[in-house]
């Protein structure tokens, strides 16, 4: 509004996040300048100004900065400063979207809760802890009783927990604080806490709806006691652990961006000019952290592999660039399994969420496969039960690997509490995008993509209860999977949900509870290829593999974008038919080993299949089940000291079968799956042979029988000029054969 061209980096991939991520509904006293927000939350919502509803947050905040100009970053993560000898910031260069951007400026403001860019301007000091880390947990219900109870007793020294009202009809609000005087866990209060406020509900309200929670703590910072100034005379900051006012709500930390404001606007001190655009800068690493196994990524697909490997006796470090852990399962928005096989460890996450399903759903039944809350928890449990160590926040940093021989060595890592170097002996990237292949090895030319992201809403189920579900609020593709485009992507996303969203139209029955702050991403082409990715062709014969380290069940789905090679997967789920069948093969350990590092496993559905084949690890079931092989392998591997290649394949197979991970193909009934795969059937030995003569001849006469889809698959891949003249002469006729025929000789390749 001062009329300075301003550019908003926001590290931590979504706006709003003491409201979008935290759920924090409460303004307290609210400086003037927050009106226009507040304006536009009660028009969004109908709730008075002094509310900021937590699941529209971050979608009224995206739409009130697209229509001011000010350009948005997310995902972006300052690493490095270039400072004159005269003491101000020139440059800043920053860990985005798989590579290393400089950016200049006349002035800066750090607004970070960890004072990130402060640090890399070059002030180390030691964070203020929180006094307090506040986290809330929203109950839904068509009538709340007039006498309703207060506190609830949680039996935690050092934790006081009481009922709240919203701003909502609908909903009573479970605040819990959590003091300095806990020193503990906040996770070992969770369960006892849910089971006291149940049981404060039961007597009235046993049917409440826990419908959303925090999923990081908003934390309340005393008076900074000694004098901190800014390292750069161009750096104002608004950090609450440095403020010399106590920071609790959220007029406070208003109020400090806008004294960060007046001291840039007045101030005379600022960088001049750039003659040329600013050159990225080399971060140096302020720490050291070493492990015999390192994972990026604590989503479906990392947490069992850190879990696993730490449970091998490895010494395991999971890393991940949200402020929290367990990725679509979790802070996602995606509760239901859908296909995909149990076995190994999963079966023990599944067992823990099934025991505290009870507590956190209503009735004990969760309204998709499982109950997120119960899933948060018992991930947590998991992986800090395996001893595995855990790094939030954390983002590598692109082209900072060191090599030797072959492998990964070492990596620098954006941390909250600056840039570190890890050492490891062996790597396992199970992030989307694969930020850590990308980081050492390179990710290639940026590729089409399409990106979607998800809504929960509450509304009325069809048997009258409350309800949450899960929606779609925003698709499209993308030109370049970059990340200025996966940015941008975030913003249509929220202005997608934004534009539906009639003014004043929202009620406390049909309305947005959360915004997963996670983008669905499907690429065009993957980043980095594993040795054996898992095909089309795979699927279609029932393929078995001798390194076979599991079992893959999905249904393939038409393209939407996404595929390299669109018409083969057309062809393979329209005219063969074969997307209405659940298919089912073995995966190879070539798919989760990647090309051109020694000590690196791919276990993210990125890299594990062809795009044409994504749908192989779509299930979480999937994920996990390379997950735990890929943490078994690198364990395996760091205590023998050998290549990704020399794993002993006996041993690693020993290992999942002694886990079950191995131990049947057939899936057992599974209470947590909304649909129940078929066996794996055996593969046919003519339509899987090799494409003889006579052979080919066979598939031609499978034609309209039995088998005929398969046939047809077959056929098709021989390619046109391969095709027997057989063919051309059946396809005039009526009869399903011609039909075939026909279809094979109308493909485009």
């Amino acid at each position: 509004a001062a009329g300075r061209r301003t550019l908003l980096v926001a590290p931590t991939r979504g706006l709003l996040w003491e409201s979008a991520l935290a759920r924090n509904p409460v303004v307290g006293r609210m400086p003037p300048e927050m009106a226009p927000f507040m304006h536009a939350m009660e028009d969004a919502t109908g709730i008075a100004e002094d509310w900021i509803d937590p699941g529209s947050a971050e979608w009224v905040a995206g739409g009130l900065l697209g229509s001011s100009g000010i350009a948005v970053v997310n995902g972006a993560v300052p690493v490095a400063a270039d400072v004159t000898r005269q003491g101000l910031a020139q440059s800043v260069t920053f860990a985005f979207g798989g590579r290393l951007v400089a950016v200049g400026a006349a002035q800066w403001i750090d607004a970070t809760d960890n004072g990130i860019l402060t640090r890399v301007c070059g002030l180390d000091f030691t964070p203020s802890a929180p006094i307090k880390r506040i986290y809330r947990f929203f109950f839904q219900r068509s009538r709340w009783p007039l006498k309703f109870p207060f506190d609830v007793f949680t039996g935690i020294y050092g934790a006081y927990a009481q009922f709240e009202d919203s701003g909502w009809s609908s909903e009573k609000i479970v605040r819990l604080e959590i003091g300095n005087a806990f020193k503990g866990k906040p996770f070992d209060i969770f369960e006892p806490f849910i089971a006291a406020a149940r049981k404060r509900l039961a007597a009235k309200c046993p049917d409440a709806l826990l419908s959303h929670w925090s999923w990081m703590p908003y934390p309340l910072y005393p008076r900074q006691t000694a004098a901190v100034s800014a390292p750069c005379q161009n750096l104002a900051f608004a950090v609450p652990m440095l403020s010399p006012t106590p920071i609790e709500t959220l007029g406070d930390r208003c109020a400090l961006g806008l004294a960060a404001y007046a001291r840039v606007v007045n101030s005379r001190r600022a960088a001049k000019k750039p003659s040329a655009p600013p050159r990225p800068l080399q971060p140096r690493p302020t720490r050291t952290l070493s492990a015999d196994v390192c994972v990026c990524g604590t989503g479906a697909s990392g947490l069992v592999a850190a879990a696993t490997a730490a449970r091998a006796g490895a010494k395991a470090l999971a890393l991940d660039a949200f402020p929290a852990l367990g990725g679509e399962a979790t802070i996602g928005a995606t509760f239901s399994y859908r296909l995909g096989c149990p076995g190994g460890v999963q079966d023990e996450l599944d067992a823990a969420v099934k025991r505290l399903t009870p507590v956190c759903a209503a009735g004990g039944k969760a309204t998709g496969s499982f109950h997120g809350l119960a899933r948060f928890i018992a991930s947590e449990a998991l992986l800090r039960k395996s001893g595995a160590g855990v790094s939030l926040g954390s983002v590598p940093v692109p082209e900072s690997a060191t090599l030797k021989d072959g492998q990964i060595a070492s990596i620098l890592v954006a941390t909250p509490e600056g840039v570190t170097e890890v050492s490891a002996k062996s790597w396992i990237d199970t992030s989307d995008g694969l930020a850590l292949a990308a980081a050492a090895l390179g990710c290639g030319a940026p590729s089409p993509f399409r990106w979607s992201r998800s809504a929960s809403m509450l509304g009325f189920a069809p048997d009258g209860a409350l309800a949450v579900t899960e929606r779609a609020c925003g698709a499209g593709n993308g030109t370049a999977c970059d990340g200025a485009a996966l940015s941008q992507a975030r913003m249509a996303a929220a202005q997608s949900l934004a534009d539906r969203t009639s003014v004043r139209t929202s009620n406390a029955f049909n309305r947005t509870v959360g915004l997963s702050p996670m983008l669905n991403v499907r690429r065009s082409a993957p980043p980095l290829k594993s040795r054996r990715p898992l095909e089309l062709d795979d699927y279609a014969a029932g393929a078995r593999f001798d390194d076979a380290i599991g079992f893959a069940l999905g249904r393939a789905a038409p393209p939407d974008g996404a595929a390299a090679d669109s018409a083969e997967l057309v062809f393979f789920t329209g005219p063969c038919g074969l997307g209405d069948r659940v298919l089912s093969c073995e995966i190879p350990y070539g798919a989760i080993v990647a090309e051109g590092a020694g000590n690196l496993w791919l276990a993210s559905r990125e890299a594990s299949a062809t795009p044409a084949a994504a749908f192989a690890f779509g299930s979480l079931r999937d994920l996990q089940r390379i997950g735990e092989a890929a943490g078994q392998a690198a364990a395996l591997a760091a205590k023998l000291g050998v290549a990704s290649d020399a794993v002993p394949m006996q041993r690693l197979k020993a290992a999942l079968l002694m886990s079950g991970a191995l131990k049947d193909a057939r899936p057992k009934p599974d209470p947590f799956a909304s649909e129940t795969p078929p066996a794996p059937s055996a593969p046919d030995p003519v339509l899987s042979a090799p494409p003889t003569a006579a052979n080919v001849k066979k598939w031609v006469a499978a034609l309209g029988g039995k088998n005929g889809e398969a046939a047809l698959w077959r056929l098709y891949r021989l390619g046109a000029d391969a095709l027997p003249a057989e063919v051309r002469r059946m396809a005039s006729g009526k009869t399903s054969r011609a039909a075939q025929a026909a279809a094979l000789l109308g493909a485009r390749r």
